[in-house]
């Protein structure tokens, strides 16, 4: 007989074998109220014993079925998309923030040149002359850009 088929005959042979050799079982209590397990009913025919259904109820060694993997699986992929997200908001603040401290940083070296001695040339190089009043103006419009973009 080719191997193939001992091979067969042999599963055939034990999934039968599997159905003759499942056993029933019974239980019942007693007269003190203790509860018994056993292959055989009780010699006693006046005690009544129920038979207990011993047959594996759940085979599956999977403790978590595939929807379950695949929802915490999406769960993890979500995860990560929002901690990237997080990630970008965060670098465009702290670029934001940089952005604004050195318009701040301009603005203040500005206006700082603006109080003290001041000389205007133009884009020549020649002399221009500025008024106090002209100057008093730009200083006063360079302290409230101050105010809306540097913190104090």
């Amino acid at each position: 007989m080719p191997k193939s088929c001992q091979q067969v005959v042999v599963s055939v042979l034990l999934l039968v074998a599997s159905g003759l050799v499942q056993a029933e079982m019974y239980q019942w209590r007693d007269e003190q109220g203790r509860i018994h397990y056993s292959d055989k009913p009780p010699a006693d025919t006046e005690q009544k014993a129920d038979k207990v259904d011993i047959r594996v109820k759940n085979n599956d060694f999977n403790y978590m079925d595939e929807n379950r993997l695949e929802s915490l699986r999406r769960q993890e992929q979500n995860k990560t998309v929002r901690d990237e997200l997080v990630e970008k908001e965060q670098a465009k603040k702290k670029k934001q923030d940089r952005k604004k401290q050195y318009k701040c940083v301009g603005l203040k070296n500005e206006l700082e040149k603006l109080e003290g001695p001041v000389v205007f040339y133009d884009k020549e190089g020649n002399l221009v002359k500025v008024s106090e009043k002209e100057r008093d103006a730009r200083a006063a419009q360079i302290r409230k850009e101050i105010q809306q973009h540097c913190p104090q």
